[in-house]
């Protein structure tokens, strides 16, 4: 498959995800529904590539980013006041993105109760 179409069918089935509101279908069925019988592979031969991509290239994009050093400040004032803390973004990303983007905030190693 062109690198083009599967670009596009992966921006496609991100937006679908992003149109997902009040639905009973979680983001990963969604995108699972729209991506992979447009790509014409199955989610078990691709998983394998996407895990790969979060794993060794995703890091790379740190880059983009920012860490907040205030985040960090407040995140670990909460916890020690003894409140509850939640990792809350919105679930277009899979975890391993997820606990990447957290690292590149300078929060990774603080420990969420959600």
């Amino acid at each position: 498959m062109p690198a083009d179409r599967f670009l596009r069918e992966l921006l496609a089935g991100t937006d679908a995800m992003l149109a997902n509101r009040g639905s009973d279908r979680t983001n990963q069925q969604v995108f699972r529904d729209w991506f992979f019988p447009r790509v014409g592979s199955s989610e078990a031969e691709l998983a394998p590539v996407f895990e790969d991509f979060y794993r060794t290239r995703f890091p790379d994009l740190r880059v983009h980013a920012r860490a907040l050093p205030e985040a960090r400040k407040v995140v670990v004032a909460l916890q020690g006041m003894g409140f509850r803390t939640a990792v809350a973004t919105n679930p277009v990303f899979p975890r391993l993105a997820i606990e990447e983007r957290l690292r590149w905030g300078g929060l990774g190693d603080l420990p969420f109760d959600l």
